[in-house]
């Protein structure tokens, strides 16, 4: 079980013993590109790229050398509502590496000169999601399902947006941030310990942060886009319940038994064990505060489509009409809980979930306890919840078509 409390500030820190040689130290920060205004859009994921650019008393190099020199891995990602910073190093460690983390979010600086670069490094990075048919296909789908509303825009922005952002923007953004964090430990070194360390370095005050509630309208469309590309991509999804609603394992379970990483998937089976149409073909889901969108992919021969996209509605009229036996559930869940234990063995990979869990719920929860709410699902439920998500009536598509050109 994690064990919890909050250090001397009020900022919340979630701890795991480790057994092994190597700590993970995460700071988990509540806001996202969802919290951007309209004239800032990218802001959070540029000041991803820019946490690393320096501080008051280091330049660029000095700072992430002083880090990577005692063997430490460090990294950073951007969601719609969260930014997270996280480092691996040996735990011998700890006592050298927690201070230059805090010097990260207390003392960064963001030279104008640096701000260059990384606008072009960032535009690279915009231009290469667009080369990627299948990054593009689901940006463009995101952007259309949630039309006018905060969770409806790239997070990496757009070049137009990011050249608006000035350096002071980037610094009250992070001072913004500096009250709204919690920190999520593993460690072979005793709670106490971990507690004593953070204490000494981390001292602003802590306060929730309340991201703002707008529960997105349903938005029906079926549209196709018009591409040079060699196979068509398709997506399909629904809106759904939040992060923090009773249903949402229930709907993991549906989405693993449509199109999970295993490959006895029903999605999986059907398009291209069966029928040999399609390469890649998922189903997952997105969850966030206030919503979420059940959604499902998948690639294959331009002539081919309409037949895919037959099957896939197909496949879900089969589980809106008929309930799963005692033995087919009881295999599905057990497939989709082994998944997590391995998962989950990763150190790294239970931090960030413990992370993410304190922000939505407040509490923490033993992975193997979370892992097991999924037997909470009954074939009566697992029902319900395709006749609820995987009707025509309340899915939206987008296709990508070769260019008529």
């Amino acid at each position: 079980m994690p064990e919890f409390d909050k250090n001397h500030t009020g900022i919340p820190i979630i701890y795991t013993q480790s057994g092994t040689e190597i700590a993970h130290f995460i700071l988990h920060f509540p806001l996202g590109s969802r919290d951007e205004k309209n004239d800032h859009y990218g802001l959070m994921h540029l000041l991803e790229h820019m946490l690393f650019k320096g501080s008051k008393g280091k330049d660029n190099f000095e700072l992430i050398s002083s880090i990577e020199n005692y063997g430490a891995d460090i990294n950073a990602y951007t969601t719609k509502e969260n930014l997270i910073l996280f480092v691996s190093f040996p735990d011998k460690f700890i006592e050298n590496i927690v201070p230059l983390i805090a010097e990260i979010v207390y003392e960064s600086v963001f030279p104008e000169e640096e701000l260059r670069k990384e606008k072009n490094v960032i535009a690279d990075e915009i231009r290469a999601y667009r080369d990627s048919a299948a990054d593009y296909i689901y940006d463009n789908f995101e952007v259309k399902f949630y039309k006018n509303h905060p969770l409806g825009h790239d997070i990496l922005g757009s070049i137009r947006s990011m050249s608006s952002i000035q350096s002071a923007d980037l610094q009250k953004c992070m001072q913004q941030l500096q009250q709204h964090f919690h920190i999520s430990v593993v460690s072979k070194r005793s709670f106490y310990e971990v507690q004593r360390i953070t204490n000494k370095h981390f001292s602003s005050k802590y306060s929730d942060f309340k991201s703002k509630t707008e529960v997105p309208e349903l938005r029906k469309f079926n549209k196709i886009l018009h591409d040079d590309v060699s196979q068509s991509h398709f997506i399909c999804g629904s809106l759904c319940s939040s992060y923090i609603a009773e249903e949402r394992q229930g709907i993991m379970l549906l989405a693993s038994i449509l199109g999970g990483q295993h490959l006895s998937a029903m999605l999986n089976l059907e398009l291209r064990e069966k029928h040999g149409l399609a390469y890649t073909v998922e189903s997952s889901l997105s969850s966030f505060h206030d919503s979420g969108m059940l959604y499902h992919y998948f690639t294959c021969e331009h002539r081919k489509l309409n037949k895919a996209v037959k099957l896939m509605h197909n496949t879900f009229a089969t589980l809106i009409h008929t309930k799963f036996d005692k033995e087919q559930l009881s295999t599905a869940k057990r497939i989709l809980k082994s998944q997590y234990h391995l998962y989950f063995e990763h150190a790294l990979n239970r931090a960030l979930f413990h992370a993410k869990y304190y922000q939505y719920h407040k509490t923490c929860i033993r992975t193997k306890d979370w892992i097991e709410n999924f037997e909470n699902t009954d074939a009566k439920t697992l029902q319900q919840l395709a006749q609820k998500y995987l009707t025509p009536e309340s899915i939206s598509s987008l296709s990508m078509i070769k260019d008529k050109k």
